[in-house]
């Protein structure tokens, strides 16, 4: 199924995402009992993929992508951090990273531009209804293109000023989180000034968007950005299309809870990429029931830890086809 002719929103999207396949994950969980445990999380993640691909063993993942949904948010200049560093580890690893400007701040429009920046979300609407639907279908559109263009694995990122704020927000009315909790701690000891500007943000926009927690879609407009409703179209749209996702960073993680909150089963598909830091993302991970692939509390937005935890899949992959190999034997 794609999404791509015509703007929808996110339950239109999930109410076509299906569980992995049970049998293969369940194979794969009666192989694994054969190494008493000593696999530790790679039994996890082995289970996953093969319930991924409906095959046990999984294949290895030789196409792996990544889309960057770059945007700028109106509470930039309260965040007081830049936009995420190109590190180049992607690139190190063989992984092309893709950057979809869908809602940057600047002169020069890309082509799949939805607006030039996301509102201030402590005081005015991050979107219109159209634009959130708009920017869904791209994140669907998206997701369609890299699956038919032979991808076998995704990472999503969401990099740009202002995300994390954004994204601390939407992690604090999806977890009914008071606003002092979810604020990046670091700035409270650095800078007072900034991080009691961000909490004041943070409680503002959580009072404006509270009332829509039960409605994604009016949830995004009000509080999130047109970055964070692509991925949440691309994060369905992937699950539909029965292809993993690594998130990377919390920003992705929000855009996931957001997701989550149009189809619960698609949380299935994902894995978070690494053990980011700041209590946001310790509550997204819970909210989500998700443990990471990685702990190396990369704070980049680049596709790093998506990219970096691409080796511990295919080992995982290894391990399992050890394990059948011997069983066979």
């Amino acid at each position: 199924m794609s999404a791509a002719a015509a703007e929808t929103d996110l339950a239109a999207i999930g109410a076509d995402v299906n569980w992995p396949d049970h049998d293969a994950a369940t194979a794969a969980r009666e192989l694994l009992a054969g190494s008493g445990g000593r696999l530790g999380h790679l039994e996890d993640l082995a289970e996953w993929l093969a319930g991924l691909q409906a095959s046990c063993p999984p294949r290895d993942l030789t196409r792996v992508r990544c889309v960057a949904f770059a945007g700028d948010h109106g509470v930039a200049p309260i965040a007081g951090s830049p936009a995420g560093l190109d590190s180049g580890i992607p690139a190190l690893l063989g992984i092309d990273v893709r950057v979809v400007d869908v809602c940057l701040d600047s002169e020069r429009a890309g082509p799949h531009r939805i607006r030039r920046g996301s509102g201030r979300i402590d005081i005015e609407d991050a979107l219109r209804a159209d634009e959130v639907r708009a920017a869904v279908s791209l994140g669907a559109t998206l997701a369609d293109e890299q699956v038919d263009s032979g991808a076998d694995l995704l990472i999503a990122t969401v990099p740009g000023s202002g995300a994390d704020l954004a994204a601390a927000t939407v992690v604090a009315v999806l977890t009914n989180t008071e606003p002092v909790r979810v604020a990046t701690r670091g700035a409270a000891a650095t800078d007072p000034e900034t991080w009691m500007a961000q909490v004041t943000a943070i409680r503002d926009a959580r009072r404006r968007g509270f009332a829509h927690r039960g409605d994604p879609d009016a949830l995004l407009a009000s509080i999130g950005g047109a970055d964070l409703a692509a991925a949440a179209g691309f994060l369905l749209q992937a699950a539909v299309r029965r292809t993993g996702v690594l998130l990377d960073g919390l920003p992705a993680l929000a855009a996931a809870l957001v997701a989550y909150e149009a189809q619960p089963r698609a949380v299935r598909w994902w894995q978070a990429a690494d053990h980011a830091p700041g209590p946001a993302y310790e509550l997204a991970l819970t909210k989500l029931g998700l443990r990471p692939v990685l702990d190396l509390g990369l704070g980049l937005v680049d596709g790093s830890a998506g990219a970096l935890a691409v080796p511990v899949l295919r080992a995982a992959v290894s391990s399992l086809a050890a394990l059948a190999a011997r069983g066979a034997s």
